[in-house]
């Protein structure tokens, strides 16, 4: 649900599956899926960058119309990010 919220105004792919990325993300805060999300928009957009300029003050609609966040910028988005919960856990072998 938390992962829905943080998706709804994202221009998703068919790919993407919200309950397979919410199983992968055990010990994950509201604010760890919220920067999860943001991760996934930023590596679409890095995809992108070549399409546009940065000089104007807008941008294409086509190249909008054609950015959408895949399963594969949450795949790396995952990879890049870590659960709060967990990180202070701490395991001590006798």
């Amino acid at each position: 649900e938390i992962f829905r919220i943080h998706t709804r105004n994202m221009k998703l792919a068919d790919d993407v599956e919200p309950e397979a990325i919410s199983k992968q993300t055990h010990g994950y805060v509201g604010a760890d899926i919220a920067a999860l999300c943001t991760e996934a928009a930023m590596q679409c957009i890095r995809e992108k960058m070549d399409l546009i300029d940065i000089e104007d003050d807008t941008i294409d609609a086509g190249v909008l119309d054609s950015m959408a966040v895949t399963n594969a910028h949450f795949t790396h988005a995952l990879g890049q990010s870590n659960p709060s919960s967990l990180r202070e856990t701490v395991v001590e072998v006798p």
